[in-house]
């Protein structure tokens, strides 16, 4: 693919898909940026449509082709949240079509595509095998193959994420962001690249599956294994002839690798910080960024939150060090928790996560940063509007449940009506009110 080329055709998605996606907004982080020393801003693309930066690439691949070859169906492989986002397009631009998703892809993701009215396969436990099946079973029924990554025009559709970032903030010096096939740091970061030539692009892949990285330092696209990890959506392998491979090369300045424990940590800090829900592959970017704190220190750097697609398996894990019980609530920019009401607005499109501690009285809210705390009722579960992803439907208690109820101790009143030598080994030997037995 032409380097040089990806720029214009970039612009050109982003004009192509703007009816029918978000302009996500680039949010300010005093908290990451308190950090890190950094002046760090936020793409929020777990505000998508679908949850995902995916449906970028998704729109401009479908509506590059003609309605004749729309109309042969359309096929795509994905970890989740390519998935989704395809099936999204597809609904909305009546195309026929299915999904083939690996064993081990999220419950939440998998019921996104299905809602959207497309079937959906399962073949494979890594992603490479499930793309090479869906590329085949494509030429088969003569349809068209969507790739999540190795495909042109859906490169040029995450670039425009990159177009509206350089339309959002006059100056990057360092965009970070997690890598799986290369999609979306190919096609934002080419953008980037040639709006501001001196900008360093650093790419955060988790140990658990660091098949670019590898590939990238070995010179050549390698097959290696995946370990589970918290970032599903950048886990597996790598289809041979990968254009991002290339375009990885040139583009990345640099590769950070992310232990489970600091992708947990990163997400339990942005949801405490932001009150936003966040997927793996975005705790990935933040953790990068915390790791290359002292050489961002002073910079202007933009981190791409990925996607907000979590189970509440998956969110368990991330949260089993710091386990609240947590409310959706539309985002409130003012005051803390629990110091500031928290209204309800019919317009909060996808609603942010305020934390509470289940051992506090009934009514008292905590903010999780500072500790603070006041006596105030929280208010109810709110419901996203139409549209919008349904893992974050209402509460999300069941990801961090509260401990067990204590039963109501037993009074002396409970122990009057008892006589006998055995009261002492009955009642343990205490001293009952009225009867005076021990």
């Amino acid at each position: 693919m032409n380097l040089d080329r990806l720029p214009a055709d970039a612009v050109l998605a982003a004009n192509r898909i703007s009816p029918y996606i978000r302009q996500t907004p680039l949010e300010h982080s005093p908290y990451f940026s308190e950090q890190t020393g950094a002046n760090v801003w936020l793409k929020l693309e777990n505000l998508q449509l679908t949850g995902s930066f995916k449906l970028r690439g998704a729109f401009n691949k479908l509506l590059s082709l003609t309605a004749d070859q729309r109309g042969q169906g359309a096929v795509a492989a994905s970890s989740g949240n390519h998935g989704a986002a395809v099936a999204w397009a597809m609904a909305q631009l009546k195309v026929a079509g299915m999904i083939f998703v690996p064993e081990q892809t999220s419950s939440v993701k998998v019921e996104a595509i299905r809602r959207a009215g497309v079937t959906v396969e399962f073949f494979g436990h890594d992603g490479l095998d499930t793309e090479l099946h869906a590329r085949e079973y494509a030429h088969a029924k003569g349809m068209h193959y969507l790739s999540p990554y190795n495909d042109a025009a859906v490169i040029a559709g995450q670039g425009s994420c990159g177009v509206e970032i350089a339309r959002q903030l006059n100056k990057v010096d360092a965009l970070v962001v997690a890598v799986g096939g290369g999609g979306l740091v190919s096609g934002a970061g080419a953008f980037l690249r040639s709006a501001y030539p001196n900008l360093q692009i650093i790419a955060c892949q988790p140990v658990a599956s660091a098949v670019m990285a590898e590939s990238i330092q070995n010179g050549k696209i390698l097959d290696l294994p995946s370990a589970p990890t918290l970032s599903d959506g950048t886990a597996g392998g790598i289809e041979p002839g990968a254009i991002t491979f290339e375009l990885c090369q040139q583009l990345v300045s640099q590769f950070v690798l992310i232990s489970e424990e600091q992708i947990a940590a990163a997400m339990r800090d942005f949801i405490d910080a932001h009150h936003m829900l966040l997927e793996g592959a975005a705790g990935v970017a933040l953790a990068g960024l915390r790791k290359k704190a002292t050489e961002l220190r002073g910079k202007s750097v933009v981190v791409i939150v990925c996607g907000a697609n979590i189970s509440r398996e998956s969110l368990k894990k991330s949260s089993r060090q710091r386990c609240g019980r947590a409310v959706a609530t539309p985002h409130h920019r003012g005051g803390l928790i629990g110091r500031t009401p928290l209204p309800v607005s019919k317009g909060a499109f996808w609603p942010r996560t305020v934390v509470y501690w289940p051992h506090q009285q009934p009514g008292v809210a905590v903010d999780s940063r500072s500790g603070a705390s006041d006596r105030m009722r929280l208010p109810g579960t709110v419901k996203p509007q139409s549209g919008c992803p349904e893992n974050l439907q209402g509460s999300i208690d069941e990801a961090c449940p509260a401990p067990p109820r204590r039963k109501r101790p037993r009074s002396y009143d409970d122990f009057a009506g008892c006589h006998g030598t055995r009261c002492r080994q009955t009642h343990g030997g205490k001293i009952h009110r009225r009867t005076g037995h021990t």
